[in-house]
Parts: structure tokens; C-alpha cells; sequence
């Protein structure tokens, strides 16, 4: 929880350069081994569990990192959904799925990636 956590707190205080260098780094790192990938998706999938700023945060960073690489870094969004489904309790994993940021950015790979594995239609009832 703690690298989760400083993460969203310093893209929220940061503002946009400093989504973008986290979305640069995210990319970096989708793009990287199945470790770094994992490693991601595990933090994301944590920042998804606590909803609120901290899935806001994550999810700006995303969006840049989708620009870099949309393809991996969809791939890897869906592994940190799968993540945080199995993890979260059912009320706290909804709120990030029902805030305006991650649904642009889980919108974005549905809408590039329809066939993804995992993805689903990213809506409350798949909960």
C-alpha cells in the first residue's frame, strides 16, 4: 500500500508534469518484463482497491501512459482490474469503475482494444 500510495500523492500534488513523467514511467515499465508488468499492475490494481484521489491519480497517469503505448499498457490496465476484482471488497472496487477518470481511461482501451483479454464492458455490474 505505501509505493501506491506516495505514487498518487505525488501525481496529485505534482499536477500534469508530474502525471506524465509517472505515465512515461508507467509506460516504461508495461512495455518492460512480466515482472515490471506485474509490479504495475499489483500497485494499480492496490490504488483501484482504495478509490478515491489515489485511483484518480493512477488513472491520469495511465492516460499518458496510453499515449506512449496503448497497447501494453491496456494489457496491463486489465491485469490490474483482474487484480483488483479478486482483491477488493465488492463496495470499495465499484468506486473506481463509477469515477469520470478511470472510466475515460478503461473507455479508451474497450473502445482501441475491444478483444482484450479480461477487460470486459467495465461497468458496475461486472462486480
Amino acid at each position: 500500500y505505501g509505493f501506491s500510495e506516495a505514487v498518487a500523492q505525488a501525481i496529485a500534488f505534482g499536477g500534469r508534469d508530474t502525471a506524465r513523467a509517472y505515465g512515461a514511467a508507467f509506460a516504461q515499465a508495461a512495455a518492460g518484463t512480466s515482472d515490471q508488468q506485474l509490479a504495475l499492475a499489483q500497485a494499480t490494481a492496490v490504488a483501484f482497491c482504495q478509490g478515491g484521489a489515489n485511483s484518480r491519480a493512477f488513472a491520469e497517469a495511465y492516460a499518458e501512459a496510453l499515449t506512449v503505448d496503448p497497447y501494453t499498457g491496456c494489457t496491463v490496465l486489465s491485469q490490474a482490474r483482474a487484480i483488483a476484482v479478486a482483491t477488493c471488497s465488492g463496495g470499495v472496487a465499484r468506486t473506481y469503475t463509477e469515477a469520470s477518470a478511470e472510466s475515460r481511461v478503461l473507455g479508451f482501451c474497450r473502445q482501441r482494444y475491444p478483444n482484450l483479454p479480461g477487460l470486459g464492458d467495465f461497468n458496475v455490474s461486472n462486480f
